[in-house]
């Protein structure tokens, strides 16, 4: 009902992928507005003194252990940083920083099993590990009682992993990260990274290549080289422990010593110098990819992060590109209306940082023109630099920015993150502080000085127009390279005897902590609002959310498809006395963050404010909610930026395989038959006029209709006398409020194939899914269940076959959608392209032997999704947008407020033979696939397996053949 909005660093539409994760979530697609909104972001109360406190010690190996205490939930954040990555690797070794972090998950020498297996037993979240140019990092957040368990798991891996890497191991972890860069390359503009490197450092520069790697290289890598990668850079005195939350440093102390403080030192690692690589001249570089519209990219090399002016350059970045009324915004996307999307962008490194501007060129539009016009706006920048009023509200956003991750305390970007970040980089783990004083001290003659200073001349340009692909051309492996060398040990570092008996196995907790879910309090206001509270003490933020039942995507029935999503994304395009860009700033002054958006069965607009601008904030949102200007060249703006989405969403493989599977599976007619991102269609956007969204709104955004979910820092008498006060005028219609009827949908009586063409991938993206009962079905939790046997989690059945035992795909995944009617249980993976047959049949028998009782689900895969599911519900609920989340849901499908209780007590009290009753709702027989790829090589290997009748379709998902 509701989607919270994360804080990112940089603006949303910057897309250059900077980190490779090992680690891959099930695929989804969330419903937001098609193009990258910038949206005001909430800066920390002035008068509020913004920090993370910790402790640091250091054992006698060289491990450094910072502590940071957080009582808010019953949960530990582990945080290890290694400071090895891809600039560290060799000539000839490229990837292989990336490679490694793969093997940390393999097991260890005293624990064979996969790396997440103890984990998934205790309700471990936010779990992953990634790889960057500079460190490689792994992290989960643990139940307090299960700390001892992560730390021996990661100290296990730490100082005793050699023995489990074989060359078995090996072949399958590159196989995997084989399947990983084929995924990435097979999106659109899926190679401009590698090309944007190549072309803004020199060769021999440690960025001059991907972390990820070339195929060339990845083959070439033998057993010895990885370990004396390990050996050289996986010790102690190069890494970083972060343990946030729950903890104390006596007891921090104690636990790491003992774990950790036997393992010998690795060698003596020398920090590299910064190696800015600054430009003297200008340089260019064209490209054609299947891509749906031309992409201009300017790329400058300028100081690592650790750098006197770095603050200055990413005030510098958001003045220019990355707020809604910067620069390049007002000039491209509203004045001459060149692009549908632009951004500045500041990617930090150690050694040096990338100053990136992004333009998607509108069709029609000549590339040139809009280099022009970028170079233009940014010659003003730097002439006379930005105002006063520009650099405080972006000031206030990047201060935001770093208030906002902290909530959290691990996860990416949470305060695990930023310890650690700091203490590797920096040596000192509070650097942050630093870094915020910098930009609260920066003034609009440092911003433009620093932009004079790197962004005058060297930059590089990169024009991507649509056209043929071109093959991918791998640079030759290195002939004869030998293996990998050790470095040398440190000295003056030891080791320490522990007691630890690891031949007895992983340490697991006896008791864990009990879910602490926040009491509701309702309230209903006078015109019918109803009004649902989560005290939250502590930050003086209130989160909140008006949501609006049945005004979601199925609401486009009997109207032009996307009308629900697309009217939703206007309400914050003016509102009130308010133009898109004055809407904007006065949110930004008040510290307010506000957006709007659709998803399948419900509408909502969201609020966080500070607490002492809450009335004013309220007042905004209450101009958003019932006077939207909707004005006609907002209309015609975004409508633009809306059908350029539409294509790039049937640009990507599988982001089009979910535009056509709601059809497919619902048949045309039906309310859900529409695309999962809310859309809709060209023609639908195209013919979408302002009385049609006036007519929307009228029927489905009224007071008897809302419900406002608010978590915060206030009571219930107060919160509902300040929504009386700004809506309390606002009456329902005399119609009575629609009723939208979902039909129940039939399985088809045999199962059915669809594909569409992608002239030239390198992967081929499978769905195979069918309907399913609703989530307010009585066997909801059974069915939940029972895909997570089959495809749920990373251990599931259908990840560890295609994934892990046969390495034809990054990922294999199935997931039920949440949904008031019939929702979908779809199955899916990306695969090498001459897997693709194998896949599909893998599936399929993986889908038939569990649903007919072959391969029954075992008590093991049953007990392992309980405790999954029930002991990571203490530390879920961490964050108030989690919070809003759970009671959304709870709102939506009409649950008992304790329901997560509940839900926690049915999940305990199932059997295997509960679950494997649910698996029977799948059926074989009765599936419906769709599969797009290159079809000169995947047709006939597809109609050989008879899956079905076979279709080819296009991206609209009309009969070709």
């Amino acid at each position: 009902m509701f989607s919270s909005l994360r804080p990112r660093r940089f603006p949303a539409a910057a897309t250059v992928a900077l980190t490779t994760c090992a680690l891959w979530a099930a695929p989804s697609i969330t419903a937001a507005a098609p193009a990258a909104r910038k949206a005001a972001v909430t800066p920390p109360a002035r008068s509020a003194k913004v920090d993370i406190p910790f402790e640091q010690f250091t054992l006698p190996n060289g491990l450094r252990v910072i502590v940071h205490t957080d009582r808010k939930a019953p949960i530990v954040a582990v945080n290890v940083w290694y400071h090895v990555g891809a600039k560290d690797e060799p000539r000839g070794r490229s990837g292989f920083a990336h490679l490694f972090e793969h093997l940390m998950f393999q097991g260890s020498e005293n624990h064979k099993g996969e790396f997440f297996e103890p984990f998934e037993l205790v309700g471990a979240t936010d779990q992953n590990g990634t790889t960057n140019t500079d460190r490689t990092n792994y992290f989960e957040n643990v139940p307090t009682t299960a700390l001892d368990m992560a730390l021996w798991m990661e100290s296990d891996r730490m100082g005793h992993l050699l023995g489990a890497i074989d060359q078995a191991v090996l072949d399958e972890q590159r196989g995997v990260v084989q399947n990983e860069k084929r995924q990435g390359e097979n999106q659109p503009y899926g190679r401009v990274y590698e090309a944007l490197l190549k072309g803004s450092y020199p060769e021999g520069h440690p960025y001059h290549h991907t972390v990820i790697g070339s195929m060339n290289d990845l083959n070439a890598a033998g057993l010895e080289d990885v370990k004396n990668w390990f050996r050289s850079w996986y010790g102690p005195n190069n890494a970083v422990l972060v343990l946030a939350g729950d903890i104390d440093l006596a007891t921090a102390k104690a636990k790491v010593t003992r774990y950790f403080g036997d393992i010998a030192p690795s060698a003596s690692v020398r920090k590299m110098p910064a190696q800015v690589a600054p430009r003297t001249t200008s340089t260019r570089a064209m490209m054609t990819d299947t891509v749906p519209q031309a992409r201009v990219y300017r790329v400058w090399n300028v100081p690592a992060a650790t750098a006197a002016d770095f603050e200055q350059l990413r005030l510098l970045a958001h003045v220019l590109g990355g707020a809604r009324s910067s620069r390049l915004d007002k000039r491209l996307v509203f004045q001459d209306k060149l692009v549908d999307n632009v951004s500045a962008a500041l990617y930090d490194s150690e050694l040096g940082s990338l100053f990136v501007l992004q333009a998607d060129v509108k069709q029609g539009v000549e590339p040139a023109k809009v280099e022009a016009a970028m170079a233009e706006e940014l010659g003003k920048l730097l002439a006379v630099g930005p105002s006063k009023e520009e650099v405080e509200r972006a000031r206030t956003v990047l201060q935001a920015s770093f208030v906002r991750g902290i909530e959290r305390i691990g996860g990416f970007g949470g305060k695990a993150d930023v310890l650690a970040e700091c203490a590797v980089f920096t040596g000192k783990p509070g650097c942050f502080r630093d870094a915020q004083a910098a930009l609260a001290r920066a003034t609009a003659a440092q911003v433009k000085a620093a932009g004079h200073a790197w962004l005058r001349r060297g930059d590089f340009t990169l024009v991507v127009t649509p056209g043929e692909r071109a093959a991918v051309l791998e640079e030759p492996a290195v002939a004869n390279l030998p293996p990998t060398k050790v470095m040398p040990a440190a000295r003056n570092l030891r080791a320490v005897a522990s007691d630890v008996d690891r031949k007895a196995g992983v340490p697991m907790p006896a008791s864990f902590p009990q879910l602490r879910f926040p009491a509701l309090q309702r309230k209903t206001l006078s015109n019918g609002i109803k009004v649902v509270l989560a005290e939250r003490p502590g930050l003086p933020l209130i989160q909140l959310t008006m949501g609006f039942v049945g005004a979601g995507f199925a609401s486009d029935h009997g109207r032009k498809p996307g009308s629900a999503a697309f009217t939703m994304g206007m309400l914050d395009e003016g509102a009130g006395p308010y133009d898109v860009l004055a809407l904007g700033d006065r949110l930004e002054s008040l510290g307010a963050n506000l957006g709007s958006n659709a998803s399948l069965d419900s509408a909502s607009v969201r609020l966080s404010a500070l607490k002492d601008k809450l009335d004013d904030s309220l007042a905004v949102l209450a101009d958003v909610v019932m006077r939207p200007r909707l004005e006609e060249k907002e209309i015609a703006r975004v409508r633009a930026e809306w059908l350029a989405a539409i294509k790039q969403e049937k640009a990507r493989p599988q982001s089009l395989t979910r535009r056509l599977a709601p059809l497919l599976l619902f048949g045309a007619g039906h309310p859900y038959a529409i695309p999962t991102t809310g859309t809709g269609t060209e023609a639908g956007i195209a013919a979408l006029r302002r009385e049609d969204m006036q007519a929307w709104m009228k029927d489905w955004l009224r007071p008897d209709n809302a419900v406002v979910i608010v978590v915060g820092d206030t009571t219930l008498a107060e919160i509902t006398g300040k929504l009386e006060a700004v809506f309390g005028a606002w009456k329902a219609p005399a119609t009575a409020l629609p009723k939208l009827e979902l039909a129940s949908v039939k399985l088809p009586t045999k199962s059915r194939v669809f594909l569409v063409d992608q002239p030239g991938a390198i992967q081929a993206n499978i769905l195979v899914g069918q309907v399913a009962p609703s989530s307010k079905d009585p066997l909801a939790i059974e069915l939940e269940l029972a895909n997570g046997v089959l495809g749920g989690e990373f251990s599931s059945r259908l990840n560890m076959n295609l994934r892990e035992s046969k390495h034809w795909a990054y990922g294999s995944y199935s997931s039920l959608t949440g949904a008031v009617g019939q929702r979908t249980w779809v199955a899916s993976a990306a695969v090498q392209i001459d897997k693709t047959a194998d896949s599909a049949k893998e599936i399929l028998r993986e889908l038939r032997d569990y649903v007919t009782g072959k391969t029954p689900a075992s008590p093991q895969e049953v007990s392992k999704l309980q405790s999954s599911e029930v002991l990571a519900l203490p530390g879920s609920f961490e964050t108030a947008n989690a919070v809003l989340a759970a009671i959304g849901a709870i709102e939506l499908y009409g649950r008992p407020d304790d329901y997560e209780q509940v839900r926690a007590a049915r999940i305990k009290e199932l059997t295997p033979a509960k679950v494997q009753a649910a698996a029977a709702t799948l059926k074989p027989d009765s599936m419906t696939w769709i599969i797009v790829g290159d079809l000169k090589k995947i047709e006939a290997g597809i109609r050989a397996l008879n899956l079905g009748e076979v279709k080819v379709l296009d991206v609209d998902g009309k009969t070709l053949r």
